[in-house]
């Protein structure tokens, strides 16, 4: 989940990028509105990988202990 959405919040800034409309710009042409929502839901699924990474992490260390006998 996180090659994915790490991919694709990076490949269509680059697309952007490569149109020569800066990165960090507030107001796209219309044309470009597609690609920079297309990167805002891959930094969405990045977030949520590392968060359920988090919780897996957490889960693992508090809440699953076997009984060793």
């Amino acid at each position: 989940m996180l090659f994915i959405g790490s991919n694709l919040s990076f490949y269509p800034q680059y697309f952007i990028l490569g149109q020569r409309i800066p990165r960090r710009y507030i107001d796209y042409p219309e044309a470009y509105a597609y690609w920079s929502k297309l990167s805002s839901y891959g930094l969405l699924l990045a977030e949520a990988s590392f968060v359920l990474f988090i919780g897996i992490v957490f889960y693992t260390l508090f809440f699953d202990r076997q009984k060793v006998e």
